[in-house]
C-alpha cells in the first residue's frame, strides 16, 4: 500500500508545503497545545527532505511567530527556545509574570505627562479697595514694634544719633527737611 501510496499519491509539492508553513498561525480559539502541533505537523511536511532537527527548529520559530500574542511570540523568540517544549515553559512564564504585572499599577511617562497638564487654580490677588482695615492695621503694629526693635538696638549700642532716614514711631515716615537740604 505505502508503494502505490508513493507511486499514485497526490503528495503536496515542497514548495507548497513550506508556504503553508510559513503563512499559519494561531487561529482564535486554538489552544497552545494545538497550534504547537499543527506547527510541528506543517515543518515536517514542509521539510520532508531535511533532518527532523531543521523542521523542529523552523517549527519552534513559525510557533513564536504565528502566535496570536505578537509580544509574548517576540518575547519568547528573543530567548531562542530549543525546542517545543521549551518554547512552551517560556511562553507559559512570560503570561504569568504579564498578568501577575497587569494587577499592580503602572508609573510611566504618560502619567508623568498628564499630571503636568493639569491646570491649577491660581487666585487673583486681592485689590486695594478688597484689604480688609483689620490687615493694614496689624500691618501697621508689626511695623510699629519693628522700628522699637530697630531703636532700641541702636540705642544699646551707644548711639544717640537719630538717623533722619529712619522712621521714628509716632513721626511721618520721612523727614521732609532732610530732602531740603
Amino acid at each position: 500500500m505505502q508503494r502505490l501510496q508513493e507511486r499514485f499519491g497526490a503528495r503536496e509539492l515542497t514548495a507548497t508545503a513550506q508556504g503553508r508553513f510559513h503563512v499559519a498561525y494561531q487561529e482564535v480559539g486554538e489552544s497552545l497545545d494545538n497550534w504547537s502541533d499543527r506547527a510541528l505537523k506543517l515543518a515536517t511536511a514542509a521539510f520532508r527532505d531535511l533532518p527532523y532537527a531543521y523542521a523542529a527548529e523552523q517549527a519552534v520559530t513559525q510557533f513564536c511567530h504565528g502566535l496570536i500574542d505578537e509580544e509574548a511570540g517576540k518575547h519568547v523568540s528573543l530567548q531562542l527556545p530549543t525546542s517545543m517544549g521549551d518554547a512552551m515553559n517560556m511562553l507559559k512564564i512570560y503570561c504569568h509574570v504579564q498578568s501577575a504585572c497587569a494587577a499592580a499599577p503602572r508609573y510611566t511617562q504618560e502619567t508623568e505627562q498628564e499630571e503636568s497638564m493639569l491646570v491649577h487654580e491660581v487666585k487673583k490677588a486681592p485689590t486695594v479697595d478688597e484689604v480688609s482695615v483689620s490687615a493694614v492695621d496689624k500691618l501697621t503694629q508689626v511695623v510699629e514694634k519693628l522700628l522699637d526693635a530697630v531703636e532700641r538696638l541702636s540705642n544699646s549700642f551707644g548711639s544717640s544719633a537719630v538717623d533722619p532716614f529712619v522712621r521714628q514711631p509716632g513721626k511721618p515716615f520721612r523727614n521732609k527737611k532732610v530732602y531740603a537740604e
